[in-house]
């Protein structure tokens, strides 16, 4: 919850006219300073605790998730943590940019919002919502921030390759809502095996796409190319 608030600050503020630049940056440094600490404090009093990893959706080491389809345990602790770790970084490469710097702030925030969001995932569609949405602000951020010619290029490379693998992902994840009634990655039972290979080949050729490899790696040269240095981070 004290993520997504302060989060929530940040684009209000970003949206506020009157607020400069450079306070923005500030407070939006500070603000991953503060949940980079807090993560790492939770982090090591719980690995101290031996309590580490938790079994079991509802949990976050010994606290409640805050919404039933958004909780977290001490594995995806990790992630988080990685997540506000490169992200600020990522602010400290861009403290001096001059185009449009609300906008690649916006734009980063989202993609932070929604990255920390498919870590705290414990059903598949909700994971699924989070982690295509990224997409979008990527696209957005290449094809703005690009710093070469074929920059439109690169974003339709991304958009169409990366598209492939989502339209297999939500067609595995809507088949396990239809036979088991769930999305829960918990409380999935898929009792057949010929299902489990094929579920198994559309994640894997979904998941192939996005790391990506062989022979789906076709996008990221471009997108790395053409993306500026935030966007390759």
């Amino acid at each position: 919850m004290l993520i997504i608030g302060f989060f929530v600050l940040t684009l209000w503020i970003l949206f506020w006219p009157y607020v400069s630049i450079y306070v923005v940056r500030w407070i939006n440094l500070l603000q991953n300073l503060v949940l980079l600490a807090i993560m790492t404090y939770l982090i090591l009093s719980q690995a101290k605790l031996n309590n580490y990893i938790v079994e079991g959706p509802s949990v976050f080491f010994r606290g409640e998730g805050f919404l039933p389809l958004l909780q977290y345990d001490g594995i995806s602790a990790i992630y988080i943590w990685l997540t506000l770790f490169i992200f600020v970084i990522t602010y400290l490469s861009i403290w001096n940019n001059t185009k449009k710097p609300k906008l690649l702030l916006l734009l980063l925030n989202i993609i932070q919002l929604l990255l920390i969001g498919s870590f705290y995932s414990c059903d598949l569609l909700n994971f699924y919502i989070m982690f295509e949405g990224i997409l979008i602000p990527m696209f957005l951020l290449i094809g703005i921030f690009g710093s070469r010619s074929e920059k439109i290029k690169a974003t339709y490379y991304l958009f169409f390759y990366t598209l492939v693998g989502s339209v297999l992902f939500i067609i595995g994840i809507l088949y396990l809502q239809v036979v088991d009634g769930t999305t829960n990655s918990f409380l999935i039972v898929l009792e057949s095996p010929i299902a489990q290979k094929v579920l198994w080949i559309f994640f894997f050729i979904a998941f192939a796409v996005k790391i990506p490899m062989f022979p789906f790696y076709i996008w990221l040269p471009e997108a790395h190319v053409e993306a500026p240095t935030c966007g390759s981070v």
